[in-house]
């Protein structure tokens, strides 16, 4: 992070930092400042004043983490409801006790590549995804079901340690969803998007 600031690119400085009077960017290095590097999770640590959040993290390590690639929920009027919230426990809680290995680039490429294709064609039954460098294909949905796995052995733990069954019927929920896309979220704005005629109409509904 330290040096991507530091560090001059050759794309960026092609664009020019000041043109005919007018600045184009602040400067030409990879990132222009530390706060640009738009990762899914980041970590962070809450800065003094004038402090870089890299430098803060030096002096006092990892306080709490930003998870990023979340889209807000549009049926929500805080954009975010319980069962969400406890699906990031169980799955971050998941994420922390799971083995990982050190990721070389050739791994990092075929993480990137599976990310891409979920975004783009997530709602396709079938959608096929490598697993590491070694040749491993699995579907999404194969895939998910193995994770959901671990996650209800998270969940029991924690309805054991909190009473009640939240975080299983949370499981229970959400992994109907691995099979029948259209009860996702964004299914349910699809759906609401074609009866309505358009996501202003969608957007002026849900805004009511």
């Amino acid at each position: 992070l330290s040096d991507a600031i530091r560090h001059p690119s050759e794309e960026f400085a092609k664009i020019g930092v000041k043109v005919d009077g007018e600045y184009r960017q602040l400067n030409s290095n990879i990132l222009q400042i530390e706060n640009e590097l738009y990762a899914p999770i980041r970590p962070k640590r809450v800065s003094k004043s004038g402090e870089k959040p890299s430098d803060a993290l030096r002096r006092g390590g990892v306080e709490y983490i930003e998870v990023r690639s979340l889209d807000v929920n549009p049926f929500s009027a805080v954009g975010l409801n319980e069962e969400q919230v406890r699906f990031l426990d169980l799955f971050l809680t998941w994420a922390a006790l799971s083995d990982s290995d050190p990721m070389d680039n050739c791994e990092l490429e075929c993480w990137r590549d599976n990310w891409n294709k979920v975004i783009v064609s997530g709602r396709e039954k079938g959608l096929m995804l490598q697993i590491g460098c070694q040749g491993e294909r699995l579907s999404l949905q194969d895939w998910a079901h193995r994770v959901f796995v671990e996650l209800r052995q998270i969940a029991q733990q924690m309805d054991m340690t909190a009473g009640g069954s939240a975080y299983q019927d949370v499981c229970n929920q959400l992994e109907t969803w691995i099979d029948n896309p259209e009860l996702t979220i964004s299914g349910q704005l699809l759906e609401l998007t074609k009866e309505l005629g358009g996501l202003g109409k969608v957007g002026c509904t849900l805004g009511m």
